[in-house]
């Protein structure tokens, strides 16, 4: 009688140690299940539009045009330019900002704007990071 106690109570002890692990193992699952949908909500948001400016390669040089002639008291760094081959309206801080360094700049002919002269101006910058 004593050795069946003894049986089934070792038993009964192998039950709960299995089922102590076995929910340990469901808490486990459920944590790394929770971890993967938690990750996928932060990429799905982060995979929002792309920005031309920021997503450019490095390396890659890129002519843009002043929308405006420029007059001599225009501040250039604020000048709006257009960047057809990054599809792109943007100003120099705006491309600093993003990377993009100024190579060169090349003024036009002069015009004259309201009284004022002015001159048509593009720009070279590069993505430097």
């Amino acid at each position: 009688m004593i050795t069946s106690c003894q049986t089934f109570k070792s038993q009964e002890n192998d039950r709960i140690s299995t089922m102590k692990e076995k929910i340990l193992i469901k808490k486990i699952g459920l944590l790394c299940f929770s971890g993967l949908v938690a990750a996928s909500f932060l990429t799905g948001c982060t995979n929002g539009p792309s920005d031309p400016l920021f997503d450019a390669p490095l390396g890659e040089r890129t002519i843009c045009s002043a929308v405006n002639p420029v007059q001599g008291n225009d501040v250039l760094s604020v000048v709006p330019f257009n960047c057809p081959n990054l599809e792109i309206s943007t100003t120099l801080n705006e491309l600093r900002d993003a990377g993009w360094r100024l190579e060169t700049v090349h003024m036009g002919e002069d015009v004259e704007v309201n009284g004022t002269l002015a001159s048509e101006v593009s720009i070279t910058v590069r993505k430097a990071y």
